[in-house]
């Protein structure tokens, strides 16, 4: 009788790699790229699919108010597990109040926050491994972050 061992390697926290700020439409585009790690805190072997699930509306945090539209969110096959997120703020008269271009240094008036989670392996709402909770999208005028949240370590 042989006794093989077997190892299944599993989506199991994400780890923040690189963000990146530019210019988009008289506003910005935030791109927040993560590496999807597995059990052995190494960079998961395959191909996986991401889904991002909005446990909360928006939130205005701009003083007066602001018409920012909440992004729907989303579920995506990924080519590698090396992804990342963009968060886009449109300006010329699209939105009120008018976003900007990046400053240098980043700006810290902020405009709207959301909450959510990250799901690992299926782009069904709430499918797959959840791999980080409690994060909040946060717009400031000048650039977007993902805002606290935690991996989800069994």
């Amino acid at each position: 009788m042989c006794n093989h061992e077997l190892t299944v390697y599993a989506p199991d926290h994400l780890d923040l790699i690189d963000i990146n700020d530019v210019n988009w439409h008289d506003g910005y585009m935030s791109y927040i790229k993560y590496q999807t790690m597995d059990q052995f805190d190494q960079i998961l072997p395959y191909d996986v699919e991401v889904d991002e699930v909005f446990t909360s509306s928006c939130i205005d945090d701009y003083p007066g108010g602001s018409d920012w539209p909440q992004p729907d969110d989303s579920g995506t096959p990924v080519l590698s597990p090396t992804w990342q997120d963009s968060i886009e703020a449109r300006g010329g008269q699209w939105y009120d109040p008018d976003p900007q271009n990046p400053q240098n240094p980043l700006g810290n008036t902020k405009v709207d926050h959301w909450s959510g989670d990250w799901y690992i392996g299926s782009q069904t709402d709430g499918a797959g491994v959840k791999v980080k909770s409690g994060c909040i999208w946060q717009r400031y005028l000048d650039h977007a972050r993902h805002e606290q949240g935690k991996n989800t370590k069994p």
